[in-house]
């Protein structure tokens, strides 16, 4: 698959795959959305997205919840 043909949500979500610090950033500047018009979908599919990278079982270990 080329670029021109990747959705904005495959790119960022392999991004967020190829560098898992970038999640830390990438959160953060959705948080900052959060008092705009749209800034709760914003963090929505943030997080989407990065349990979609990072995998959900991942993610809730590190939260020390249960998936």
């Amino acid at each position: 698959m080329n670029d021109a043909s990747r959705s904005h949500d495959q790119t960022v979500i392999e991004l967020l795959r190829e560098d898992p610090s970038f999640a830390d950033e990438y959160l953060a500047a959705a948080l900052d959305e959060v008092g705009e018009s749209d800034g709760r979908e914003a963090l929505l599919s943030a997080l989407r997205h990065i349990a979609e990278a990072q995998g959900m079982a991942a993610i809730a270990g590190r939260a020390g919840i249960k998936r």
